[in-house]
């Protein structure tokens, strides 16, 4: 037992040491890039995505580096500099509580409604619908996209229920066990940190649920 042990402590040393390696590289190569002030995008995703493995993996390096690369695109590129941003606060998790937030909510309002096939609605549709979602947002959306049409809750009521649903979560990050029965539904865990989406966000969230339920009424 103490050799397996050994082993696996062994690999995961290892498994550390070799993304630090891997970052160390290319943050060097990414800092000098910045310092000589390239504006080619490719030659800078080439060197800043291949951060995104050591972000997400054992070591955790690199963060602070990826977010300068962003700063520094948005000095000529704001366009290009706001999707990598959205996709690495996506990757990170940092806004995926919102996800859970409306999973659990959607659990809640469908609460007895069952589909034509007898089964729970949310179990049923809505939990799939709202998994194969790519973005925290699409997955919020997904969950939701129901509420306005089929019970008596308005948009308007949806996006206040989210709201204080993530405002309480941020108020204690640390006491949200019920988060654990939505894991597998959601499909990715959320950060220990947690981004609240912007005014700008809201809004696409608001857009996109009563562009459904206007589609669907």
């Amino acid at each position: 037992m103490k050799d397996n042990y050994d082993e696996l402590l062994y690999m995961f040393s290892y498994g550390i040491e070799m993304e630090k390696k891997i970052a160390n590289g290319n943050i060097k190569r990414l800092n000098t890039a910045i310092k000589n002030c390239c504006r080619d995008i490719k030659v800078l995703d080439s060197l800043a995505d291949p951060l995104f493995d050591t972000m997400l993996g054992l070591s955790g390096i690199g963060e602070r580096t990826y977010l300068r690369f962003i700063k520094y695109l948005e000095t000529f590129n704001p366009a290009e500099a706001k999707e990598r941003y959205e996709m690495y606060e996506d990757s990170m998790g940092y806004k995926i509580h919102l996800a859970y937030v409306a999973a659990r909510l959607a659990k809640d309002i469908h609460k007895g409604q069952v589909d034509k096939t007898g089964k729970d609605y949310f179990e049923g549709h809505l939990a799939t619908v709202g998994r194969k979602g790519f973005s925290w947002k699409e997955k919020t959306v997904g969950f939701l996209h129901d509420v306005a049409e089929d019970t008596e809750y308005t948009v308007k009521d949806i996006i206040r229920l989210l709201k204080r649903g993530l405002k309480e979560w941020k108020a204690s990050l640390n006491e949200q066990d019920w988060k654990e029965d939505f894991d597998e539904i959601v499909g990715q865990y959320p950060n220990e940190r947690l981004h609240l989406p912007t005014k700008e966000e809201w809004n696409e969230i608001e857009e996109a649920l009563n562009l459904l339920n206007s589609r669907t009424a």
